[in-house]
């Protein structure tokens, strides 16, 4: 549903109000990566245009113009990575509510490397897109998506990976690597369930003085041993701060055989503080960090820092 408030030629401002968002748009370009063609101009569903690239090149950064997403048969296959830098804009996509695997999909076309994905741009919001990377059987993208920029908003945003076997036996793979300030993710979903993970690796970083707010995510895994990690937390000055509301973190093995040792491993120094309320869940899990890290797990009073008893199911 929209609400028209206002339009003089190609300088529109719309309220664009669904699927749990609502953005006050002064421009909006369409994407239709099946029936689009970059020869139209992008201002109606009609005359979408039909990449990536084409789209990016009708909005203006700072200006909080919107480009929608209509989902179809057709993907955007990148063959390189689109590097968003633009301020204050926004990438929404018209999929439906669902969490997981959603149409407004972007994949790599070619191994095009690391990461698949750069946001630098500061105070963007991205809604109802799913993101997956890697490519064949080779060993790239190992960061999936590099956040880099500060103040962004993602809801309903996918973050799949990794793709195949190779990445998820690297030790320096990184689904999501964080190192903007004040990150917000709503009910979005990092990680798949069908590719084993079995380096030590994480499917979040979160970078030094980072403060991140993660509220109804899931956070899933498919391990084959004990070492891999959900969150990899690193701490070189100030404090690298991360809040969950109800999030729920779950490691998934045929018939649920392999319990993850632990989830958040700390690195670098000693000021971090991973905060989580009590409707927090761990499943499949032996502990939410290692015993000396303790001290930067808050959870809810009488829930114990190794086990948050109260609900994990090991």
């Amino acid at each position: 549903m929209r609400h028209e408030q206002l339009s003089v030629g190609e300088l529109e401002v719309d309220s664009i109000t669904g699927a749990g968002i609502e953005l006050f748009s002064r421009k909006k370009i369409y994407l239709d990566p099946t029936a689009g063609s970059d020869g139209n101009d992008g201002l109606t569903i009609t005359r979408a245009k039909k990449t990536l690239a084409a789209a990016l090149g009708r909005i203006t950064t700072g200006k909080s113009d919107t480009i929608i997403w209509v989902q179809g048969a057709s993907h955007l296959s990148l063959s390189a990575d689109p590097a968003w830098s633009y301020n204050l804009t926004n990438l929404v996509g018209n999929a439906g509510p669902g969490m997981v695997n959603k149409r407004c999909k972007i994949t790599m076309a070619s191994d095009y490397g690391s990461p698949a994905l750069t946001i630098s741009g500061y105070g963007n919001v991205f809604a109802n897109l799913f993101h997956e990377h890697g490519f064949g059987a080779t060993k790239v993208a190992l960061q999936g998506v590099a956040i880099s920029g500060h103040y962004n908003t993602f809801k309903g945003v996918h973050f799949g990976g990794p793709l195949n076997d190779t990445l998820g036996a690297d030790a320096s793979y990184r689904g999501v690597v964080i190192t903007g300030i004040n990150s917000h993710f709503d009910h979005c979903v990092f990680g798949f369930d069908t590719i084993d993970r079995t380096g030590a690796n994480s499917l979040v970083s979160l970078g030094p003085n980072t403060m991140t707010t993660f509220e109804d995510c899931i956070f899933l895994t498919r391990i084959s041993g004990t070492t891999p990690y959900f969150f990899e937390v690193l701490n070189t000055s100030a404090v690298t701060r991360a809040f969950f509301k109800r999030c729920q973190f779950i490691a998934l093995s045929t018939n649920m055989a392999v319990t993850m040792a632990e989830a958040f491993n700390f690195t670098g120094g000693s000021t971090c503080a991973m905060v989580f309320d009590s409707e927090c869940t761990f499943m499949k899990v032996t502990k939410i960090a290692a015993t000396g890290s303790y001290g930067y797990i808050w959870v809810p009073a009488g829930a114990a820092a190794d086990k948050m008893t109260s609900v994990i199911l090991s």
